[in-house]
């Protein structure tokens, strides 16, 4: 009895075929760098195509079929057809990833929405999504606990999905929301997204334009109503993917230049200065919150104004390199909580509310 099918390197077709065999014990199924072109003989599509049609309206139940992994690696994303979309339709389905694929035939409304009520998991990198598949994908999703979900890195710009509304069925239950632009340069529209209603958020990985809109350049903002409406007070770790930066020149007398050994002193934006500032000095409306963290084009360490602070009130301010050292594994995430150095209250901050020139010099 077959109970783990684990397929490399064969047309994504073939994978097909073989779920559509009698497996009924089977409880995962793993397509590793899955091809689209047939290799072998000439008429390979034709026998392709003449088993598919005996198979057709054939499909074998897999009542334990549980995960289910497809990574198609090539040059082209893939067409997924609809007799391939019908392996997903198992609602003992608790883990699904979609890798390099295109999900255009899941568009029209004669398809129905997959059953996924067990689903647990759901990792994305589709290309030509639309907010009409993304929510045929997610309605039944009530018991989601992570979604993984990549712009691919060769998909052009397209209007950034309404995620709060398309993840509102299973936002007493999500735990995990990462959501990546792998693509050059992304357009974000100003189109904010507020989780502050997802009642057991823990982690969310995001860049901070898809979280709070087009704010970098802004004055004077009011974080912490954006704050409160933007994040759960059950949040643990924010990690914002790719802030922007500046660096700062040091001033020199008159006459002097920068000597070719000058090393670039590299800062936080002032606005996301304030941000972290206005989640340290308000800790207590963000009780659960942890780790501060966030990746950037070059390394970015924490300002010394800001990392006081947050280690006397048990905050991890971090500039990760990549995204997997803030992997969010399940068990990581229900045991972290914050470990204060010392008793620390939030109206005692000694530093400037602006935090916008302030944050820019280095301690002497």
């Amino acid at each position: 009895m077959i109970h783990h099918l684990d397929v490399k390197n064969v047309d994504a077709r073939y994978f097909w075929l073989l779920l559509c065999l009698d497996l009924r014990n089977i409880e995962s199924a793993t397509l590793s760098n899955g091809e689209t072109m047939i290799f072998g003989a000439r008429d390979g599509l034709a026998d392709f195509q003449n088993m598919a049609s005996l198979l057709t309206g054939r499909i074998t139940p897999n009542p334990r079929l549980k995960t289910v992994s497809y990574d198609i690696r090539s040059p082209d994303p893939r067409v997924l057809s609809l007799d391939e979309i019908k392996l997903f339709r198992y609602p003992s389905l608790t883990s699904l990833r979609l890798h390099n694929v295109r999900l255009d035939l899941y568009a029209p409304d004669l398809v129905q929405p997959l059953p996924f009520e067990n689903l647990e998991s759901l990792h994305l990198e589709v290309y030509n999504y639309t907010d009409k598949i993304l929510e045929r994908l997610l309605r039944n999703a009530k018991k989601l606990k992570r979604f993984e979900f990549h712009h691919p890195m060769n998909e052009s710009d397209r209007d950034i999905p309404n995620f709060p509304r398309l993840l509102r069925t299973c936002r007493e239950t999500i735990k995990v929301i990462e959501l990546y632009w792998d693509c050059r340069r992304p357009a974000f529209e100003d189109k904010p997204m507020k989780f502050a209603n997802f009642t057991s958020l823990q982690y969310i990985a995001a860049p901070p334009r898809v979280l709070f809109g087009a704010y970098p350049y802004e004055r004077d903002i009011k974080w912490l109503p954006k704050l409160r409406e933007h994040l759960p007070p059950s949040l643990k770790v924010m990690f914002l993917q790719d802030i922007e930066i500046y660096e700062k020149t040091p001033l020199l007398p008159s006459g002097q230049q920068l000597t070719d050994d000058y090393v670039p002193w590299w800062y936080l934006m002032p606005a996301d200065y304030d941000m972290v500032k206005t989640l340290l000095d308000y800790e207590a409306l963000f009780p659960a919150l942890s780790i501060i963290a966030w990746t950037s084009p070059v390394g970015t360490e924490p300002p010394w104004q800001l990392d006081e602070p947050a280690v006397k009130i048990g905050i991890e301010l971090k500039c990760a390199k990549t995204r997997i050292q803030l992997e969010p594994d399940e068990e990581w995430l229900d045991e972290l909580e914050r470990n204060p150095a010392t008793v620390y209250s939030d109206t005692a901050s000694e530093f400037s509310e602006t935090g916008s020139e302030e944050a820019t010099v280095d301690k002497s």
